[in-house]
Parts: structure tokens; C-alpha cells; sequence
């Protein structure tokens, strides 16, 4: 391989080697380039006419929208109107109206309380400029404002009037025109809305007739970026416009050739004193909305212009500053698409990330959600590994706080309680029970549980036989985990639906001490996962349970030691004080000696604890005494007097509480003391009788009558007997009277 060819090799090798992002970088770059050149080739032929183009289109786009403003506007005023005539004052007058016979055909005949309802209208909706409300006999029941020449009238002139009872009850709209009372009232269209009786929809009880003044519809009109407004009536007078006065009309070649042969277009048009102008307008029949709207019986038009000279300008701006246009964009695209590069490879970069963390231990770290690409599926996968070994994690962090909550206790009540509680808790199990086998091995009685039914069961304890008719019972007989619910599984099921009931037992060195019983609400709540952590639970507890039942028998052992020590000790130290019963000793030259208190018990706490307590005896004097304990039992008591009326400090009381332990081990030592001694005389005397037998020579007789003798004199006693064999007994169990003149049976005295 050649030099150039290994060059080249290193050189594609390095390209291949470069991040995603910045190789799709380069790409992007050429193809970019390539694009600004052709972009630059066919720009100034295309510019015109997009200009002109979009021009047209925001034309039509703000005449559609103006137009739509204006027919919501009509919708309102008629909303309006059509909420007033559901009133309980109209529909009230104009139910009471129906009533008058056909004489008051052409009167006003005014309802103060229709009156004060159209004055509150009219002050809060100025784009009315009259309204009244007439019922079907022609009868104006209200009418604000009240016309200056109001006299008799005739219903039957009024078009509107007659259009809304001849059309039974339709809506009548039109434009600007004379009114049915006076002139006055000609300023805005006419709005003739029918009023139902809101009891009986289908009678038609009056109508309500307005005059809309379209000084609302100003903010159609208004000048849009630089274009010009126009609403127009169906004749072609200005109803309103940003520039032509109301009244007014537009050029015929406008109205005649244009607008009334289209409800909508596009057309240009230059007048003899001003710019050629771009138009757009649009009919309100044209908009597309429904018939029943009333703005479609209008058929008012909405014309938009725009001036054309300025379409030239735009264009002319465009193209002239093109190619500083085209490299600024290079430029910029350029930047965009190294962002972009960047976005398409932060994906990349997080999952990776995500991982890494995932990898040194931060389970908790988020995988981020990714579209459903290469990317996304890939994200799934890594989410699923990590929630399934969170999970498992999860499991044995509650198995190890379940079973912190087993080792923290040895007592078993409260043991299964805080186990019972824990399960729930991190397993988010609703129903937990714990049973444990009975003395008999026979039965299982509910010690713990939680859930709906935890406190009838712990109340009438619970008791369920140890045998394969009960979940429970079998778990215990199999010594295995038990499945239960709507369907019984002897283990995993594989492709069936999973149990919602589980029993595991509490096995310990071979020992099954009960069951944990666990029900949950969900047809499939306990995996195979669920099984073995809950498995390693039970273990633990079982463990617990025996070490709880093994401490409380050693307690047991111990207190029963204590009690014997105690027991030996005071039986010691009666025989050692004798019978007096007690030992006193005093610094009292009078001999005075003070009264226990009442509560001395209560001077010892917990048969461990010394406590000094200070009170007044029966002299009045000032006592403090501290009970003598040794190994839990009291043998004494020391006490310290003073005159009444004085007290003992904190430290007094400590040093006396500290001499009174102290005291009662040197009583001990010197009751220890004592008894060696005795033991020791006693084993002296018994070493000299013995030497005395066996320096002396003669028969078995004198040894035992030497022996005797001796040991009379030891135990203070005369009477001394000695018979080796088994005595002969008669029927009242007595020694019968022996041969060489032994005792007789009659007389044990003289023995």
C-alpha cells in the first residue's frame, strides 16, 4: 500500500471518526450551498409575483376575517334582542297583551315594567337606537325612546312587522330604511325578532322591533396594516368605512362590474384622482356560514384595499438587497443546521448519559421519552431493563425495611404489627394477615392484620384448622407459598390469569410458626418477584419470631433465677441473723431509733436501682433512708436522722443512696465471712472427732458410742442414737422395739 493511498485511508478514517452531528453538519453545508446558488438563479423572476400573490391572499384573508367580525356582531345584536324577549317582564306584559281585543289594534298601551327593562337595555347596549315591543295584535306595550309625534298607527305598513307573524315567527332583518313610527328612528337597519311564549314555544306572543345604529361595527372598519375597510349596503352606500363617509357611494365599476357579480374576489382598479389600488371583498351570503344566520339576509359587502404601489416597494425591497439576503441566510442556515444537528443528535447524547449514570448506580435517573424512532424504541428498551431492576431493587429494599421492622422487637405482638404495617407500606398491598400456629400445633389464630376486615377478625380472634381445606391451613401443612381467588393456582401459571390472595409461611430451621396472608384488590397483583421477596420476608420474620420466642424463654429463665436468688438470699440471712430477726446498730447515745417508712417497697426500683427517700417519723425528726439491696432482694435499711424542719441536698441523697449499695455488699462480705468461719469449725471438730475414732482401738461398739458422745457434745444434746441396717417398721410405721435394750418404738423421745 502506498504512502498517497494510506493518507487517503487515515484521512476517511478520521471523517468516519468525527461526531454524528458534525459529519451531518458538513452534508448539510454543501447541500445548502448548492441551494443558495440556484435560490440566487431564479430569485428575481419569482419575487414579483409571490409578492403579488401574498398580497392578494392577505387581502382576502382580512376581508374574510372583517366579514366574520361583522356577521358575529349581527349574531350578538340578535342574541341580545332574543335574551330580552325571554325576560319575565316582556313575556309577562306580552302574555297579559293577549287579552286586549282587536279595538287597540294601533295604540300604545305602555308596561312601566317593559319600560324600565328597555331603559336598562338601551343605557348598556348604545348601538340600539330604538327599540319597542309590540304584541300580535299591533298593541306597542313599550318603546324606548318614546317618538315625539306617537299617535295612531297602522301595523299592517310595517314590513318587518308583518314579515315576522306572516313567516309564522321568522327573523326579520334589513338594512338602513324608514321606520314604522318617525324619521328619527332611520339611522341603522331594522331588526324584527319574534317572541315565543317560553311556557308554550310553538305560540307566538308579540315581536321586538330595533333599530341598530352600527356604531359597534367601527372596529371592522378600522384601518389592517395599511388597508382601507369599507362595509357596504346592497346598493352600494357606504354603511361604514376607515376612509368614504357613511352615505356615500362607491364608483359604479366597482359596484356594477365587480361586486355585485361575485360574492367574493380580487380585482385592481384605478380611479381618475388617486393610485391604482388592489381590492379583495367578500359578500356576507358568501362566507359560507349558515342560511339561518342573519347576517346572510343582509348581503352586505366588505371591501378591502390596498394600495399596488406598495407591492412594488415591497418588491423592489426584496430584490435589491437578494444577495446579501441570500448569504445572511447561508450564513444563518448554516448556524440553524448545526443547532439542528445538535438537537437530532441530543437524543443520542442523553440516553447515553442517561446510562452512564444508570450504569454507576442512580437507578433513579429518568430515561428521557423520544419520539417512536431507532432512538425512541431504543429508549424503551433501556426504560424496561431499568423499571424491571428498579423494581427488584425496590422489592429488596422493602424486604430489608419489612425485615428491619421484624429485628427491632422482641416482642411478638408489636413485632407482627410493625411487619404487617411495612408490607403494606412498600408493597402497597391492601390486606395483610399474619397467623400463628397454636401451642398444639392444630390451628392457626390471627395475631396481626390490616386491612377492611382487620378488626372484626382480630376481635373474635380468628382461628383457622390446620388443614388442605383452607388456603391458610394448607400453606402451613405444605410448608410452601399458596396461591388463591377467583382461581387457585398450585404455582405459577404461566399464560392464566394470576391469584389475588397469596400465603406464605414462616419457616425456621425446619419449623413452621405461621403464615403471612396477603390479598390484594387486583386479579393479578403477586409476580413471580412479588413471591420470592415476600418468601425472603417470611424468613425473616420467622427468624425473628423464633429468636423473640427464644429471648422470651431466656427472660423467663432468668426472672425465675432471680427469684431464686432472692429467695435463697433472704432464706441465708433469716438463718444468719437468727432469731432475733434483725441486727441494729446506732450513733444515738438515747437509742433512738426511727421508723421505717410506710412505702419502703417503694424504695427500690425495679429490685436493682437503690433509691433514698427522705420523711418524717413519728418524732417529727427529719429521716432519710436507703434500703440495703443485695441481688434484687433488701436486707436492711440505712437511715440518717436530723431535727424537724430540715432538709437534705441532691448530693446527700446520692452519697446515701451510694453507701446503702455499698453497705449491703460489705453485709454480704461479712455474713460470707462469718459462715467460712463456722464451716471451718465445724470441719475442725469434724477432723478431730475423726482423728480421736481412729487413734483409738476396740470394737465397732465403742467407736460408735465414742462417735455419739462426741457428737452430742457438738449439738448440745444428750439424747443421741445410731442403728445401722434398716429399721424394721410395724403397720403404724413406727420403729419397733429393738433387742439389747434398744429405745422402744413407743417412747422416740428417748431416743
Amino acid at each position: 500500500m502506498s504512502t498517497q493511498t494510506r493518507r487517503r485511508n487515515n484521512v476517511l478514517v478520521a471523517l468516519a471518526s468525527l461526531p454524528i452531528a458534525v459529519k451531518l453538519s458538513l452534508v448539510l453545508i454543501v447541500v445548502l450551498a448548492v441551494s443558495g446558488l440556484t435560490v440566487n438563479a431564479v430569485a428575481q423572476s419569482v419575487v414579483q409575483s409571490s409578492q403579488e400573490a401574498l398580497i392578494i391572499r392577505d387581502l382576502n384573508a382580512v376581508s374574510r376575517a372583517q366579514a366574520f367580525r361583522l356577521a358575529d356582531i349581527v349574531s350578538q345584536e340578535i342574541v341580545v334582542l332574543s335574551r330580552f324577549a325571554e325576560t319575565e317582564a316582556v313575556q309577562t306584559a306580552l302574555l297579559t297583551a293577549r287579552n286586549f281585543d282587536n279595538e287597540t289594534s294601533g295604540l300604545y298601551v305602555p308596561s312601566t315594567a317593559v319600560l324600565t327593562q328597555l331603559e336598562a337595555l338601551r343605557s348598556t347596549r348604545e348601538e340600539f337606537s330604538h327599540i319597542s315591543v309590540i304584541n300580535t295584535q299591533g298593541v306597542i306595550i313599550g318603546i324606548d325612546p318614546v317618538p315625539e309625534n306617537l299617535g295612531l298607527y297602522d301595523s299592517s305598513s310595517w314590513l318587518w312587522y308583518t314579515s315576522a307573524l306572516d313567516n309564522n315567527g321568522s327573523l326579520y332583518f334589513s338594512g338602513i330604511g324608514d321606520t314604522f313610527i318617525a324619521d328619527e328612528f332611520d339611522d341603522g337597519a331594522q331588526i324584527a325578532v319574534p317572541v315565543y311564549n317560553r311556557n308554550n314555544p310553538d305560540e307566538l306572543i308579540g315581536v321586538i322591533f330595533a333599530v341598530w345604529n352600527l356604531n359597534n361595527v367601527v372596529g371592522v372598519t378600522e384601518e389592517v396594516a395599511e388597508r382601507e375597510v369599507t362595509v357596504l349596503e346592497t346598493d352600494g352606500t357606504v354603511l361604514t368605512s376607515s376612509s368614504l363617509g357613511t352615505g356615500a357611494r362607491v364608483p359604479a365599476f366597482i359596484w356594477r362590474d365587480q361586486v355585485q357579480t361575485s360574492t367574493s374576489g380580487t380585482f385592481t382598479f384605478e380611479p381618475d384622482n388617486g393610485p391604482e389600488a388592489l381590492y379583495s371583498f367578500v359578500r356576507l351570503d358568501g362566507l359560507g356560514i349558515s342560511e339561518e344566520n342573519p347576517a346572510v339576509q343582509l348581503r352586505w359587502v366588505v371591501l378591502t384595499a390596498q394600495d399596488a404601489q406598495l407591492i412594488e416597494e415591497n418588491t423592489a425591497a426584496v430584490l435589491n438587497p437578494l444577495r446579501l439576503a441570500l448569504g445572511v441566510t447561508v450564513l444563518l442556515s448554516v448556524i440553524i443546521l448545526l443547532i439542528f444537528s445538535q438537537l437530532l443528535t441530543r437524543p443520542l447524547i442523553r440516553l447515553t448519559e442517561a446510562a452512564s449514570r444508570i450504569g454507576e448506580g442512580a437507578y433513579e435517573v429518568p430515561i428521557p421519552q423520544f419520539p417512536n424512532d431507532e432512538v425512541g424504541r431504543l429508549a424503551d428498551v433501556i426504560r424496561d431493563l431499568v423499571t424491571t431492576l428498579t423494581y427488584r431493587l425496590r422489592q429488596m429494599n422493602a424486604a430489608v425495611q419489612v425485615s428491619r421492622a421484624a429485628a427491632v422487637s422482641q416482642d411478638v405482638d408489636a413485632m407482627m404489627d410493625r411487619v404487617t404495617r411495612s408490607i403494606v407500606e412498600q408493597f402497597e398491598i391492601p390486606a395483610v394477615r399474619v397467623y400463628l400456629t397454636s401451642a398444639d400445633g392444630r390451628r392457626a389464630v390471627i395475631n396481626a392484620a390490616i386491612g377492611p376486615e382487620a378488626d372484626h377478625l382480630l376481635r373474635r380472634r380468628d382461628t383457622i384448622l390446620i388443614n388442605n381445606q383452607s388456603l391458610v391451613g394448607r400453606c402451613i401443612e405444605q410448608a410452601q407459598p399458596q396461591f388463591g381467588g377467583s382461581t387457585e393456582l398450585p404455582a405459577f401459571g404461566g399464560s392464566m390469569t394470576d391469584p389475588s390472595e397469596l400465603a406464605v409461611p414462616l419457616v425456621s430451621t425446619g419449623e413452621v410458626y405461621g403464615v403471612l396472608h396477603m390479598i390484594s384488590d387486583r386479579p393479578a397483583a403477586f409476580g413471580r418477584e412479588d413471591v420470592n421477596a415476600l418468601t425472603l420476608i417470611a424468613d425473616q420474620v420467622a427468624s425473628s419470631l423464633e429468636n423473640a420466642r427464644l429471648f422470651e424463654q431466656t427472660q423467663s429463665n432468668i426472672r425465675e433465677i432471680e427469684a431464686l436468688n432472692r429467695r435463697l438470699t433472704q432464706e441465708v440471712w433469716e438463718e444468719y441473723l437468727g432469731e432475733e430477726g434483725r441486727l441494729r446498730a446506732t450513733r444515738d447515745t438515747d437509742g433512738d431509733w426511727p421508723a421505717p417508712p410506710d412505702n419502703v417497697g417503694d424504695l427500690v426500683v425495679d429490685r436493682q436501682v437503690v433509691r433514698a427517700e427522705a420523711y418524717e417519723d413519728t418524732d417529727g425528726r427529719v429521716v432519710l433512708a436507703a434500703p440495703l439491696l443485695l441481688r434484687g432482694e433488701a436486707i436492711g435499711l440505712l437511715a440518717v436522722t436530723r431535727p424537724p424542719g430540715s432538709r437534705y441536698t441532691r448530693d446527700e441523697v446520692s452519697l446515701m443512696e451510694s453507701i446503702a449499695s455499698r453497705m449491703a455488699l460489705i453485709a454480704e462480705g461479712i455474713r460470707l465471712v462469718e459462715e467460712s468461719n463456722r464451716r471451718a469449725e465445724r470441719e475442725l471438730r469434724v477432723s478431730e472427732v475423726s482423728a480421736t475414732l481412729f487413734q483409738q482401738t476396740g470394737s465397732v461398739e465403742n467407736i460408735l458410742e465414742e462417735t455419739l458422745g462426741r457428737l452430742g457434745e457438738a449439738l448440745g444434746s444428750r439424747n443421741v442414737s445410731l442403728r445401722l441396717g434398716s429399721p424394721p417398721l410395724d403397720s403404724d410405721r413406727r420403729i419397733e422395739a429393738g433387742e439389747n435394750g434398744s429405745p422402744s418404738s413407743k417412747d422416740e423421745s428417748d431416743e
